[in-house]
């Protein structure tokens, strides 16, 4: 073929250089094609057009290119079949990663790539935007996806029905489901209260399922004692995936459905870094910087880093057709399209940074996403029958979702001799959302003036707080915020969950009394009228330059307060009891 193409050239008398370009073409395709016959991959993938680079080459206009030779960019598209791609592309062998096959021995798009099993992950907020916003929703199941609350007194309820219609007018499209205290469902002994579920419930599509209260005593604040009903949404197994969140909160920023579609795991919740701050305190010198390769980075390089993981393992599996990625999140859907979203979501869930300092690592439970099972509800059955006086927060860190113990469950796991149909379903235990975004407290806006462990990743929490040196005075590592001028919108518009947690000032459903001691209890720049008060109103305790913190601070309750008489038609509860220790929630 190769010869005659060259008696061609001289025939006519072709450019010699052109003939050399079309033969380096040619010869090309000849090797692909005979590679794809002989099972060869990975030889030559760059397109025609690349390859050509002289531009003051005629090519002659005699030679007719082969029409049903074609040399795309990968033998098959990412989209269509994560796993030949990670193969072809990826250097994916069985030497660097592990694969179970339907069909052992044989190369199979059902093949399943196994998950990391030996460290715990963390998501950046640009991966999950990125997967959500080019998710095909229409064809999402959202029947098996629910935002689940729970609530054991009035107040509560309120608190609740709150939430659903936030979310509800931001333009969720999750089911809502409510474990309601069963007394709190009694017709004849609340018949306002029954009349006002009702017709919510029709109004905003909400289910509610009447529970017995879990309480549990023990502790020195009662404000908690029935929190531990919770724990029931580990249980609704007729939903695919769960979002939890305490209702004591607002949500500034939009609804939260872009976390059904973190990479699947057992439970994906955001770090407690203020008690991970505490931790460590006086450790953070035994996690030697050089020792864990840290390096830090600006803002920029840490922009430009995500942006390259964004890349490489998002939007590398776009469709070209649709613009959307191989994830369905339906269970309806063919073997080969949940085997390729389960591959994609597995090589995302790979790519992810690694929190190395587990011996530190304090979750929340204030918001989880949860895949219920079975399983899992016995795991925090059991918890409840070994506690003595933990908080709920503490039975899910310490024995329900405990790192090292949870790691080494997977590792066991992937040594297990185990079907096909269960590899399927295996899922990793844990992944750490980013706290910036679904776990920031109130009192980051009312008591802080250092934000450095709310905008640090978690990885980086115990470096961050060596400080690392700079190369000079104004380089800024990228947690560091608090010298810009705009550092109330910085940290207020990134917040999907503020949870109100202002110790001593009482909880948002709660009249506030300006003349009570606790309303010491916040920063507020010179300039807040409180300072100037002369009407006897309790003055803030520090000061801060910033504005902008004490007034989103501020429009958090209100928004609260607006929302509760908008809602349920209640105005705030004014009491002298200690809210935190003389009432139950």
């Amino acid at each position: 073929m190769l010869r005659s193409i060259g008696r061609l050239f001289i025939r006519k008398k072709a450019h010699f250089l052109s003939g050399l370009v079309l033969l380096v073409i040619v010869a090309s395709i000849a090797v692909i094609t005979r590679g794809e016959n002989d099972g060869v991959k990975g030889v030559f993938k760059v397109p025609l057009q690349e390859v050509d680079t002289l531009q003051d080459v005629e090519t002659p206009q005699e030679v007719d290119t082969p029409q049903d030779v074609k040399t795309p960019l990968h033998e098959v598209a990412p989209y269509e079949n994560v796993i030949k791609y990670l193969r072809d592309e990826r250097h994916l062998t069985e030497e660097n990663s592990k694969v179970f096959s339907k069909e052992p021995g044989k190369q199979d798009i059902t093949d399943i790539l196994d998950f990391d099993r030996d460290h715990l992950k963390v998501i950046y907020q640009d991966m999950i935007d990125t997967v959500y916003k080019n998710t095909d929703l229409d064809g999402v199941d959202w029947e098996k996806l629910a935002y689940v609350f729970y609530a054991t007194s009035e107040s509560h309820v309120c608190n609740v029905l709150m939430k659903f219609a936030e979310l509800r007018n931001y333009g969720s499209r999750a089911q809502f489901e409510l474990l309601i205290g069963r007394h709190l469902m009694d017709e004849a002994k609340k018949p306002a209260l029954y009349k006002q579920l009702t017709d919510f419930a029709k109004q905003h599509k909400v289910i509610f399922k009447p529970v017995d209260v879990i309480h549990m005593e023990g502790g020195p604040e009662v404000i908690w004692e029935n929190a531990f009903t919770k724990l029931l949404v580990f249980n609704e197994t007729q939903y695919d995936r769960i979002i939890y969140m305490d209702s004591d909160a607002v949500l500034p920023n939009g609804h939260m459905d872009e976390l059904f579609f973190v990479p699947p795991c057992r439970l994906a919740v955001p770090n407690g870094y203020w008690l991970t701050e505490s931790l460590l305190h006086n450790k953070a010198e035994r996690y030697n910087m050089k020792d864990y390769g840290f390096v830090p980075m600006t803002t920029e390089q840490r922009q430009a880093k995500i942006d390259e993981m964004v890349k490489t393992n998002i939007t590398a599996f776009l469709d070209p057709n649709t613009g959307k990625l191989p994830v369905f999140k339906n269970g309806k859907a063919p073997l080969k399209d949940r085997v390729n979203e389960k591959n994609f979501y597995t090589n995302l869930f790979n790519s992810l940074p690694n929190d190395p300092v587990l011996d530190e690592y304090q979750l929340t439970d204030f918001l989880m996403v949860i895949q219920p099972s079975p399983e899992l509800f016995a795991r925090v059955q059991h918890s409840l029958d070994i506690r003595t006086t933990e908080f709920d927060m503490d039975l899910i860190q310490r024995h329900v979702f405990p790192p090292q113990p949870c790691l080494d469950m997977q590792k066991e796991s992937g040594q297990k001799d185990l079907t096909y149909d269960d590899r399927l379903g295996e899922v990793p235990e844990m992944i750490v959302l980013p706290h910036s975004t679904y776990a920031v407290l109130t009192m980051d806006l009312n008591r802080r003036d250092n934000h450095d462990m709310l905008m640090a990743d978690t990885q980086d929490l115990a470096f961050m707080m060596q400080r690392p040196e700079k190369p000079s005075e104004d380089v800024h590592w990228y947690w560091e915020i608090d010298h810009l001028p705009n550092l109330a919108d910085i940290i207020y518009d990134n917040v999907k969950y503020l949870h109100f947690s202002d110790h001593p000032i009482p909880k948002p459903w709660f009249k506030k009394d300006i003349f009570n001691g606790y309303m010491g209890a916040r920063f507020r720049c010179p300039s807040h009228p409180d300072f100037s008060s002369t009407d006897g109103r309790v003055k803030p305790r520090w000061t801060i330059n910033d504005c902008g913190l004490g007034e989103r601070w501020e429009r958090a309750h209100e928004m609260f307060a607006k929302s509760r008489k908008d809602v349920c038609g209640l105005d705030l509860i004014e009491t002298d009891k200690d809210t935190y220790v003389e009432i139950v929630n």
